[in-house]
């Protein structure tokens, strides 16, 4: 099975991206804010 070379470049920059400390962070404050929206969904 061959894999795309741009495929495996974008995967390893992406995987870079999110375990910097700025990465951390923006995940973990995007899954409050998300949270906080099915909430809303759910309730109405």
């Amino acid at each position: 099975m061959d894999t795309s070379k741009v495929f495996i470049d974008k995967r390893s920059e992406s995987l870079n991206n999110i375990t910097t400390p700025k990465g951390i962070m923006l995940r973990m404050n995007r899954s409050i804010h998300v949270e906080g929206a099915f909430g809303t969904l759910k309730e109405d």
